[in-house]
């Protein structure tokens, strides 16, 4: 089971947070693998906002606080931002799960685009922007690249 939310957050408040993470001073890091699973899945760029129980970014009191209210998030575990570059051919990442215990993993598309999250192997959630996907931790799922546009960002978290 999962539960999509359009218009998850105000629009002025996403489209600052849209134009910032798309900007050309936003900072991404450079990582190897997709999936701890899978250590040929691709690479991709990411920014953690919070990570080992303590804020990594300031974009955490800017944005995200507002989507962990809205989340109803009493303890959160992580958020990380993801981008992933356009590709000439549809890519998935290794199927997985986030961590190895049952809490909540919610998923926030920043952009539309033509790449998806797929559930279960079955269930295709489309990137559309200001869009929250929630989930159990449990379920497994894979990134798909997008072929469209240069750029696609989700921001990723786990809490309870």
């Amino acid at each position: 089971m999962y539960e999509i939310i359009d218009d998850f957050l105000d629009k002025d408040l996403f489209k600052s947070l849209q134009l910032e993470m798309m900007g050309p001073d936003f900072p991404w890091f450079y990582q190897f693998s997709m999936t701890d699973e899978n250590k040929n899945d691709g690479s991709y760029f990411s920014h953690f906002f919070f990570k080992e129980h303590e804020i990594k970014s300031e974009g955490y009191h800017k944005y995200i606080k507002h989507i962990l209210n809205n989340l109803k998030c009493n303890s959160l575990i992580r958020a990380r931002a993801n981008l992933q570059l356009k590709r000439e051919k549809v890519y998935y990442s290794g199927l997985h799960t986030d961590l190895d215990f049952s809490c909540k993993t919610s998923i926030f598309y920043i952009n539309t685009n033509n790449g998806f999250t797929l559930l279960n192997k079955k269930d295709k959630i489309d990137c559309k922007e200001n869009r929250m996907l929630i989930f159990n931790s449990l379920t497994k799922h894979q990134s798909v690249s997008q072929t469209d546009i240069d750029q696609r960002i989700v921001i990723n978290f786990n809490y309870f």
